[in-house]
């Protein structure tokens, strides 16, 4: 699920889930891509019959990202 990747400024990133995020990425990044990604994804807002599974995915990561 991991893959690097080049954004088009040519910086590495890891890509994990939907987080893209550059590859030193601080807590704060990690924290405001949770918040940003939850929020679209959160069952209660997201009518998508997958939104939980996407949901409990980005959770798992940012629990992995943020080392909680």
């Amino acid at each position: 699920m991991d893959r690097d990747e080049v954004d088009e400024s040519g910086r590495q990133t890891v890509r994990r889930v939907q987080y893209e995020l550059p590859l030193h990425a601080t807590i704060e990044d990690i924290k405001r891509r949770y918040k940003r990604l939850s929020q679209l994804l959160h069952p209660d807002k997201c009518p998508d019959p997958r939104a939980m599974d996407a949901f409990l995915e980005v959770t798992t990561a940012y629990k992995t990202l943020s080392d909680e």
